[in-house]
């Protein structure tokens, strides 16, 4: 019997993020850095990031910007593509995903690359699950598509967001979305510019 998050992941099209590891290892490489040196710069162990590195663990979002960007690279880099890319459509089975169990956190990338104004990401996220607190240049747009969310703007109180809600902020702004419900949720996130 499989969960509701595995039919979930399988519905938009996924599962966990092949071939990750490798392009991580590829992008330290390229800089000629050994693990300690990444470690020591991004505040992830040696042994975390050796595992990471051969697919033998995951990574949570917020660890794996923090590489993205001591690399001078983008996730959308670091993602195999699926299929082909049409500069317009993205099919179901064509979208690239981040897979992160620790978080309780799927994101599907509906644009074939960060090459635009904005970033549409749907997010699949299990009862409780959600990520660490945010801030990044630009704006975001979330509607939820299903469920219900808590969103948490540094200065704000809480606030609890359900099916067809949404929220615009300054994304500057520190900020953090978690699955509030006792269910599945989905959420259309838009940022401006592209993040991932």
């Amino acid at each position: 019997m499989t969960s509701r998050a595995t039919e979930a992941r399988a519905d938009e099209g996924g599962s966990a993020t092949p071939g990750l590891g490798g392009a991580l290892k590829a992008a330290r490489l390229a800089r000629h850095e050994s693990l300690a040196t990444v470690a020591a710069a991004t505040g992830i162990s040696k042994s975390s990031l050796s595992l990471i590195e051969n697919d033998r663990a995951d990574i949570t979002l917020t660890r794996l910007v923090r590489l993205a960007e001591h690399y001078g690279t983008h996730l959308d880099d670091l993602l195999p593509r699926r299929g082909h890319a049409d500069p317009i459509v993205t099919r179901r089975t064509e979208r690239r995903m981040l897979h992160s169990p620790g978080e309780g956190v799927d994101l599907h990338l509906l644009a074939p690359d960060r090459n635009r104004t904005m970033m549409p990401v749907v997010g699949v996220v299990g009862p409780g699950g959600g990520g660490d607190f945010a801030r990044h240049d630009g704006e975001e747009l979330v509607v939820v598509l299903e469920g219900r969310m808590l969103l948490e703007l540094e200065g704000s109180p809480p606030i609890v967001l359900e099916r067809g809600d949404c929220a615009y902020y300054q994304s500057t702004r520190p900020h953090r979305w978690t699955n509030d419900g006792a269910t599945l949720a989905r959420v259309l996130s838009v940022s401006t510019p592209p993040r991932w």
